[in-house]
Formats: structure tokens, C-alpha cells, sequence
């Protein structure tokens, strides 16, 4: 079967489909946009992905996706005010959405051999809590971005500012570890202590590892000798016990990890 290369536009409006979902299990945080950039470290190049498909095409035809240097920072980070970015966005909102009242904030985590940003547009402010849906989100767009380059050339692209973004990332490490330690002398290091993952039961176990070798939920009511409905009770149970919309992404990655260490290594 020929392929077609699709054009700057057609790509972002097919990838911008690609993650409704993941938007959507979102917008009960008054989220409407999530946007995706990993830069590689070694490669010196980018992936852009996301949902709001109309601005990040007229972004990457701005070149604004190469001033990205000072937003790769971990964790989270409202938009600056004075970034050439943050002012040609909000001349395309008030062009394209007067009426929605935004706010853009950078959730950053470092990669083995990169950075890895996700933008997120909101209505609402984002709690502390929100951290983990966030990751989540992010860890949906790594994937899929992997998975997707090949079949989407234009969203992939050369970095033209790697010595300033690699100087920059420089000066935010000595910040963050000045911080990391006037926060020491102020606050007990055990406050900072990730959460503990929930207890699931045998029998959520065994649905979740049925689910992730792929098997369909009627095939995992066959499996486990239960109703079609005792099973989509239990995937509701142990979504219940994460406290989010849908079962996170780790909790799937993780019992695959379990399963087929193989794959991993």
C-alpha cells in the first residue's frame, strides 16, 4: 500500500484525533489542550505533538518551536508573560478564541537522553493532586510518539539552539540543587516521599494482567468465569482506587514490566 506524506497541517489535525482521549480523560480539570516536545539530548532533534493542531502549526511555521530553551525545567511552570511565545499565542487566542479565558502551564521531566515538555491549556488552576494525571498524560504522548514518527515525518524536526538549551539545562540544575537544599534545612525530607501505590485484590490483578496481554473484557469474563458486567466492575474498582477517570498508564506499564521483563531490558 503507497503511504501519502501528509502536509504540516493534515498531520497535527491527525494527531491532534490520536489524543482526544487522552485530552478528554482530562477536562474534568478544566484542561482543553495538551501539547507534546521532546528534545534529545544526543540527536539533536525534536518531536512535536498535541492537540490544539491549528497552533502548533502556525507556531512551527513561526519557528517558535525552537525557542523552547528556557521551558525545559521539571515539574511545573506557568508561561512567562514576556516569552515571544506566550505573546504570539495569545494574539492567535484572541484571533481564534476571545472568549475563552486560558492559562498555559510547562510540566517538564527529564528522559534518559533528553527532555520531555507537555503543555497544557486550562481554564482552572492546576493542584498539586494533578501531578500524577499530568504524568500520565505525558507518558501516553511519549509512547505514542515513538510509535507515530515514522508514519508522521512533520512532526519531527532538526534542534537549532542545542548548545543554548544544553548551557541553559546547566544553570537550571546548579538552581535546583541550591533550592534542594535550602528546602532541606526548612522542610522534613519525608514530606517529599512519593505516595504509595493502592492494593489491588487477586482478582483485580489477574483482570489487570489479562488486559495488558491484550485480551478483551468479554475474554477476561471467560477467563475468570465471571459476568461480562463483574468485570467491567472491577476495572471501575481499581479506577476508583487511583482516584482518576481512567486506570493510570503506569499501573498498565508497570504489569507489563512484570510480565515480560524480556521486553524491557
Amino acid at each position: 500500500m503507497i503511504q501519502t506524506v501528509k502536509t504540516i497541517e493534515q498531520t497535527f489535525e491527525d494527531l491532534a484525533l490520536i489524543h482526544e482521549d487522552t485530552l478528554s480523560s482530562l477536562k474534568y480539570l478544566s484542561v482543553y489542550a495538551l501539547n507534546y516536545t521532546y528534545i534529545d539530548f544526543e540527536s539533536h532533534k525534536m518531536v512535536i505533538s498535541g492537540t490544539e493542531s491549528d497552533w502548533m502549526t502556525h507556531m512551527i511555521r513561526l519557528g517558535l518551536h525552537q525557542e523552547v530553551a528556557h521551558r525545559l525545567r521539571e515539574y511545573c511552570y506557568d508561561w512567562s508573560a514576556e516569552s515571544e511565545t506566550t505573546k504570539a499565542y495569545t494574539q492567535f487566542m484572541t484571533e481564534h478564541h476571545p472568549e475563552l479565558k486560558w492559562r498555559k502551564t510547562d510540566f517538564g521531566l527529564k528522559g534518559k537522553h533528553g527532555f520531555h515538555l507537555l503543555e497544557i491549556g486550562h481554564t482552572q488552576e492546576l493542584g498539586i493532586e494533578t501531578f500524577n494525571a499530568m504524568a500520565d498524560a505525558l507518558n501516553e504522548f511519549k509512547f505514542e510518539s515513538i510509535r507515530l514518527q515514522e508514519k508522521y515525518p512533520a512532526m519531527l524536526y532538526d534542534v537549532e539552539s542545542m548548545p543554548s538549551i544544553l548551557d541553559l539545562q546547566a544553570v537550571f540544575l546548579e538552581q535546583d540543587q541550591a533550592l534542594q537544599e535550602s528546602m532541606k534545612i526548612e522542610f522534613d525530607d519525608s514530606l517529599f516521599e512519593p505516595l504509595e501505590e493502592p492494593t489491588l485484590s487477586k482478582e483485580e490483578d489477574t483482570a489487570l494482567s489479562l488486559r495488558v496481554q491484550w485480551y478483551e473484557d468479554d475474554e477476561i469474563a471467560d477467563q475468570m468465569a465471571l459476568s461480562l458486567k463483574e468485570v467491567k466492575q472491577i476495572f471501575i474498582s481499581i479506577k476508583d482506587k487511583y482516584h482518576q477517570p481512567k486506570i493510570p498508564q503506569r499501573v498498565y506499564l508497570a504489569k507489563r514490566k512484570e510480565l515480560f521483563p524480556e521486553l524491557f531490558n
